[in-house]
């Protein structure tokens, strides 16, 4: 399976990503392919970000993988008080 995660225009990674083999371009974060998992399994992905101002962001994550038929995509919408 391959992750990526597509961050806001103008969002800077804080940290480091969680697992930490990644790639990173811009505001899109690749992780490194992960092995299947088993039906209703789960895996833990996580990016902290910051963005230059107040309001709305959303960070999407999409998995692909050749035993998929197509992608799956998840969209997560955080508010942000401050810089």
């Amino acid at each position: 399976l391959d992750m990526v995660i597509v961050l806001p225009d103008q969002a800077r990674i804080v940290g480091d990503p969680s697992p930490s083999r990644v790639r990173i371009d811009g505001t899109t974060v690749a992780f490194d392919s992960i092995a299947s998992l088993p039906p209703a399994g789960h895996a833990t992905f996580e990016v902290s970000y910051r963005v230059p101002t107040a309001g709305s962001s959303r960070a999407t994550a999409i998995v692909t993988g050749a035993e998929l038929d197509g992608s799956l995509e998840s969209s997560c919408a955080t508010s942000f008080t401050a810089p």
